[in-house]
C-alpha cells in the first residue's frame, strides 16, 4: 500500500508539473483578429485567412466578415483569400510583428486592381508625414501620395510590376530631423499583384559630428555639407531589400545643418560600403581662424557614435 501511495503521488506530481510547464507556451500564444470588408465597406463572408506561421494556421471569415485565430507570437505574412467567384483581388499583410493580440482589418478591391498602403517610418519608429510614396510603371505613368500626419499611405493602381520609390518632399517643406536632409530610394520590379499593406522604414543610420579646433575647443555654428552618394542593397520592409538612393545634406539648395554650442551635429545617412564611400565638409562660421575641413572615405554600416573632426588652420 505505502508503495502504491508513493506511486500515485510521483504520478500526480509529473502530470501536475507537467502541465505547468506547458503553460509558458500557452503564455506566448497571442490573437489575431479583424475584418475583411469590400471597398464599399459590404462585409465578405467566407474569405480565407492564412498566417504563415510554424502551423499555418488559417480561419475564415463569419457572416458578418468577422474573424480571430490564436496564433504563436512572431512576425508573419498575414494573407486574405477572397471566397471563390467574389470577383474581388487577393490582400496580403507582409512582415507583420504581433507580439501581442492584435486588429488587421482588410478591405477588398475588385480583381484586376490592388492597394498598396500602409506606414512610413524613420528608423526609430516613429511615422512620417509629408513624404511622397510613387509607384511608377514601366510606361512612365505615376502614382502617388502623400503621408498623413501619422505617416500612413494609401495608393490604388492597376495589378502589375512598379518601380517603387519614396522622395522627401521636392519643395525642401519637410522640418523632419530623424531622416536625411534630402534622400530618394526605389526599389524596382517591384510586384503589386494583390493589396498590400507594406510597412516602410527610411533605412538611414544616425551619424553623430563633432567639430573642435586644434586645442581641442568645440566650435559652434559649423556648416555641416554631405554631399550624395549613391548606394544599393537597402532594406526597406517586407522583405524589399533591394533599393537603391541617395542621401545628402547642403546640397541643391538645402540648407547646410550647423552645430550647436557644444560643436555637435546630428545627420541621418544611408548605410553605404568602401567602393562609394561619404565625405563630410565642414565649413566655419565667416570671422574664424579656421579654414574649411573634409574628410574622406567614410562608411556608414549602423549607428556611428560621436566623431571628431578638427578644422583645418
Amino acid at each position: 500500500m505505502k508503495l502504491r501511495l508513493t506511486l500515485l503521488s510521483i504520478l500526480f506530481l509529473t502530470v501536475f508539473f507537467g502541465f505547468l510547464s506547458a503553460r509558458p507556451a500557452l503564455a506566448d500564444s497571442v490573437t489575431l483578429s479583424g475584418s475583411v470588408k469590400d471597398s464599399s465597406s459590404n462585409s465578405i463572408s467566407g474569405a480565407t485567412i492564412s498566417v504563415n506561421d510554424s502551423n499555418n494556421d488559417s480561419t475564415t471569415t463569419d457572416s458578418s466578415g468577422n474573424y480571430s485565430l490564436s496564433i504563436p507570437s512572431g512576425t508573419y505574412n498575414v494573407q486574405v483569400t477572397p471566397p471563390s467567384g467574389s470577383g474581388l483581388s487577393s490582400a496580403v499583410a507582409l512582415s507583420q510583428n504581433i507580439s501581442g493580440n492584435t486588429t488587421l482589418n482588410f478591405f477588398l478591391v475588385q480583381s484586376g486592381n490592388a492597394v498598396l498602403s500602409g506606414h512610413l517610418y524613420d528608423s526609430q519608429g516613429n511615422g512620417l508625414s509629408d513624404q511622397q510614396v510613387i509607384l511608377k510603371a514601366s510606361n512612365g505613368n505615376l502614382i502617388q501620395t502623400t503621408t498623413d500626419s501619422s505617416g500612413n499611405y494609401s495608393l490604388q493602381a492597376s495589378t502589375g510590376t512598379y518601380t517603387l520609390e519614396v522622395v522627401y518632399p521636392s519643395d525642401g517643406s519637410s522640418t523632419l530631423t530623424t531622416v536625411p536632409e534630402a534622400y530618394q530610394f526605389s526599389a524596382s520590379n517591384f510586384s503589386l499583384n494583390q493589396s498590400t499593406l507594406l510597412n516602410i522604414t527610411i533605412p538611414s543610420d544616425q551619424v553623430s559630428v563633432h567639430i573642435q579646433d586644434s586645442s581641442g575647443n568645440p566650435v559652434s555654428n559649423v556648416q555641416v555639407q554631405v554631399p550624395q552618394v549613391n548606394v544599393s542593397n537597402l532594406s526597406i520592409g517586407g522583405n524589399t531589400t533591394n533599393a537603391g538612393g541617395t542621401s545628402y545634406y547642403g546640397v541643391g539648395g538645402y540648407s547646410q545643418p550647423q552645430t550647436d554650442a557644444s560643436g555637435n551635429a546630428t545627420l541621418y545617412l544611408f548605410p553605404n560600403t568602401s567602393s562609394n564611400p561619404y565625405s563630410i565638409i565642414a565649413t566655419p562660421p565667416s570671422g574664424s581662424n579656421s579654414g574649411t575641413t573634409t574628410t574622406s572615405n567614410i562608411v556608414i554600416t549602423g549607428k556611428i557614435p560621436l566623431k571628431q573632426y578638427l578644422l583645418n588652420q
